[in-house]
């Protein structure tokens, strides 16, 4: 028998979560977002226990969470969503900083950015894959905008000094994005405590169902909308994308 041990990629769905969604698959089937008739809102009312429980786990309201398809999707909302809400509100900052060990769902939107007009600054990890506090602090400059650091990374694990990280970032007003997609469920993450200003996860690496995820925002953040067509998730799915 085949032994799997590639839970970095994704985790087996727990059979405790195949069995709560079973019935909305089928007889609850109703479009939570029609809110005309009872099934419908029956599905709405399982939408907002949904949002309030992954709120709870990340000690923040449940008005913080937008649901996405997984964590790439999160991660796009969230830095391309900042970038063109600062440029739509005139904000003069363009300046954005990374880590080269950052997951390719960072990176290439980060990319994408640079050749758009907003100055990417990507730093080197220290020996033993952790950020050097000092050399941040040096790139964090007045016209930074947004700094972008996964909370554990993907492929060596390593934790990075969140709480560090983020007292820095408050210090300078710079908006600070974790891809906590390999933490979230596995380590301790308190948004607030930590400073963060906006978190990214994905469901199929803690026992969910692949195809599920989330970005959390802090109140305040504004975000333009990456999906335009639809009024879901407080219309981040098409513009403007509230603010809680």
């Amino acid at each position: 028998m085949l032994t799997y041990l590639d839970h970095h990629a994704s985790t087996p769905c727990d059979p405790a979560v195949v069995a709560a969604m079973a019935p909305w698959w089928t007889e609850n089937a109703a479009n939570p977002s029609s809110r005309l008739h009872r099934p419908s809102l029956e599905a709405a009312a399982a939408v907002a226990i949904a949002r309030a429980r992954v709120a709870e786990a990340l000690a923040m309201a449940s008005e913080a969470v937008i649901f996405t398809s997984g964590a790439t999707e999160a991660n796009n909302l969230a830095l391309r969503g900042v970038a063109e809400a600062a440029l739509e509100r005139g904000d003069p900052r363009r300046g954005l900083v990374t880590l080269a060990t950052e997951h390719r769902a960072v990176l290439e939107p980060m990319a994408w950015l640079q050749r758009h007009g907003f100055p990417l600054t990507v730093l080197p990890v220290q020996a033993d894959g952790l950020i050097d506090l000092q050399r941040l602090a040096g790139a964090l400059a007045p016209g930074t905008l947004l700094l972008s650091v996964m909370a554990a990374n993907n492929e060596i694990g390593v934790l990075q000094p969140l709480e560090a990280i983020g007292a820095l970032c408050r210090e300078r007003g710079v908006l600070f994005h974790c891809d906590a997609a390999q933490a979230v469920g596995h380590v301790p993450l308190a948004m607030g405590e930590l400073g963060i200003d906006l978190l990214s996860l994905s469901g199929h690496k803690l026992y969910g169902p692949k195809g599920i995820g989330a970005l959390l925002r802090r109140p305040g953040v504004e975000l333009a909308p990456q999906q335009l067509g639809g009024g879901q998730e407080g219309d981040c799915g098409a513009a403007p994308c509230r603010s809680p």
